[in-house]
């Protein structure tokens, strides 16, 4: 087993994302100044174990791309092999794919572009606030930064890996993962050009950020006990919460009293601003990721295929065509939703339905 898969691996995360490149080529325009920054923990519950994800099945079953998903689109045969692992956009004419071998995707609203970038490694996260400010960030404690016109980066770490990012504003910008050598949740924040780190050993690790605000900020992931955890405070001090719940691998909300917390293997919890209440079944396949466009219209992917809708009243299951594992969704609109998966998996919802690209 390589060093990054072993990586991967401690951080719960290496048995279905592909496997990383060992080596990264990096510029260093930024420097990354430590600081401490307060955080109350509360004492961990303990869990049972939990089993690892399972492999994923045979993608071939999707739908081709057609005229309903808009511009005729499709993805180069050579990145057919590439395991995608997360989607973001700024809008519909500015949406971005991520993926192993340090593969980039951006649709310009018309065509697929595939990018060339600084790295190598897998790419796991990325987010930002507009056309000229994207994150995105990965294995070895990869995060990039373009600016519109260059990529800049922050040094990494080759015990690290850096499983999502957020950024509220272009000078708030979080990005959260783990810490193979202490086993531990680990935090990188981007304030007003410095750089601020620290490492959580009541975590072991951090998958998502969230937040409505800069003041109002959401970390999730699993204890050492492999229980979920949620960290909510406002930037400088946060309260961490112990959900009954498995592992907590995705997180969205509308506003900061509409907020859903996604587990991997347990029901779906909802925030109404001053309680965490359990909502819904549990899904027949683990979830990893969550998205919607407003209250009534939120979607969770996860693996095996599995698609779930929630439309205000209850959740539900949708046909996805594929057998492939979900790894991330994201919509600039109701009728414009992106899924990046497994096995060169891009599905896209144009409201009638599911069309892989």
């Amino acid at each position: 087993m390589s060093h990054s898969e072993r990586m991967s691996e401690r951080a719960e995360c290496s048995s279905r994302l592909p496997p990383a490149a060992r080596t990264t080529r990096t510029v260093r325009l930024l420097r990354a100044v430590v600081a401490a920054w307060g955080l109350v923990v509360v004492g961990c519950e303990e869990s049972g174990d939990r089993s690892s994800l399972p492999p994923p099945g045979d993608a071939s079953a999707a739908p081709d791309a057609s005229s309903t998903a808009g511009p005729a689109l499709a993805l180069p045969d050579h990145l057919r092999e590439i395991g995608f692992s997360a989607v973001w956009g700024s809008s519909a004419d500015n949406v971005w794919i991520v993926g192993g071998e340090g593969t980039m995707l951006r649709f310009d609203g018309q065509t697929i572009q595939h990018l060339e970038t600084l790295v190598s490694v897998r790419l796991v996260g990325v987010h930002g606030t507009s056309h000229d400010d994207v994150w995105v960030v990965g294995d070895l404690g990869t995060s990039l930064h373009w600016n519109g016109a260059s990529w800049q980066t922050i040094d990494g770490r080759d015990d690290g890996v850096f499983l999502g990012v957020w950024s509220s504003s272009p000078d708030n910008v979080w990005m959260v993962g783990a810490l193979t050598s202490t086993r531990s949740g680990w935090i990188r924040e981007v304030l007003g050009g410095e750089v601020r780190e620290t490492t959580l050993p009541a975590c072991n690790s951090l998958w998502k950020a969230w937040s409505s605000g800069p003041q109002d900020i959401w970390l999730v992931g699993s204890t050492p006990e492999v229980q979920g955890v949620a960290l909510h405070g406002d930037g400088k001090t946060f309260e961490a919460a112990f959900p009954k719940s498995g592992p907590l691998r995705g997180i969205w909300g509308s506003s900061r009293s509409d907020v859903w917390l996604i587990p991997y293997d347990t029901a779906p919890q909802h925030w109404d601003g001053t309680t965490l209440t359990i909502t819904g079944d549990v899904p027949e396949q683990p979830q990893l990721s969550v998205w919607g466009s407003s209250p009534t219209d939120v979607w969770s992917v996860g693996l095996e295929g599995s698609i779930r809708h929630f439309d205000g009243a209850a959740w539900s299951k949708v046909e996805s065509g594929t057998n492939a594992t979900l790894w991330s969704v994201w919509g600039s609109s109701a009728d414009d939703v992106w899924i990046a998966g497994s096995e060169g998996t891009v599905l896209r919802w144009r409201g009638a339905g599911w069309i892989r690209l």
